[in-house]
């Protein structure tokens, strides 16, 4: 019974932390940091959100792999569906966008990657409905999310720097 109610209970936060991933939109202000740059990181609710919606799915692969019964392909399975999608889900968290007077630059999560674009290179900037993607030659984007802070902010960042959006 304790049991069943322990799932019940992770379930319903795995859902909630979902919700809060899928609908949340960051209304806080980008910081200023010294140097003149201005820094667009992800709010804690979301982070911590993702983080949830991430041990979500590694104990529904675990779930999975225990109902294998030392059966070699469903426990395969299970391990390579937990491992996909938390590796794709991983990739997928924006990371930190700064600013400055001579570029644009995003950083990912663990250090993975970052990207780099000149204001002179930007070639186009898309405003979407959540999203707000700089694009510059070679397919180099950088894209700010919903989860990201101050889209305000970084559209009046793009205008002063670039002089427009196109």
């Amino acid at each position: 019974m304790q049991w069943r109610l322990l799932l019940w209970a992770s379930d319903l936060i795995f859902v909630a932390a979902v919700v809060i991933v899928i609908s949340f939109r960051n209304k806080s202000r980008a910081r200023e940091l010294e140097g003149g740059q201005i820094e667009f990181t992800p709010a804690r609710i979301a982070i911590s959100s993702w983080l949830i919606v991430l041990a979500g799915i590694a104990f529904i692969g675990s779930r999975l792999m225990l109902r294998a019964g030392g059966h070699p392909l469903p426990f395969a399975s299970g391990l390579l569906f937990c491992a996909g999608v938390m590796y794709f889900l991983t990739l997928g968290l924006p990371g930190r966008i700064v600013t400055d007077s001579k570029h644009v630059s995003q950083t990912f999560w663990l250090g993975a990657s970052k990207t780099s674009i000149l204001w002179d290179e930007v070639e186009e900037v898309h405003e979407q409905r959540h999203t707000i993607s700089i694009v510059a030659p070679g397919n180099r984007t950088i894209v700010h999310w919903g989860i990201l802070p101050d889209r305000p902010r970084l559209l009046q960042e793009i205008e002063l720097h670039r002089g427009g959006i196109s």
